[in-house]
């Protein structure tokens, strides 16, 4: 498994590659890995899922279904591998302070 900074990396291209201006649609101010409105997917396809309501129940819904996949969430910095609840929020709180490195660097 790839470490969480080569996995944000990973998503950054990824990002890059499908949204170039993506890093000015997310607040670092208002950035929350744990949370589905305030993640990366959350911010960038907010209201992608607002006129969409009937079908996503937020951004990262919708960013997940039309963009990410399942298979490339974790792989691209999205989310942690399921594991325990211990890991999971000291990998949480690592995969938070990375995407918080970026951002603030954009």
């Amino acid at each position: 498994m790839s470490t969480v900074a080569e996995r944000v990396a990973a998503g950054v291209k990824y990002l890059d590659s499908v949204l170039p201006e993506w890093r000015n649609k997310v607040s670092v101010n208002t950035f929350n890995i744990r949370s589905s409105e305030d993640c990366v997917l959350g911010h960038l396809f907010k209201s992608n899922a607002e006129d969409n309501s009937e079908f996503y129940s937020d951004g990262f819904d919708y960013g997940l279904r039309n963009y990410v996949g399942h298979d490339r969430l974790v792989e691209f910095g999205f989310d942690v591998p399921g594991s325990s609840l211990a890991t999971e929020d000291a990998e949480y709180n690592e995969l938070q302070q990375e995407w918080e490195r970026v951002l603030a660097d954009a």
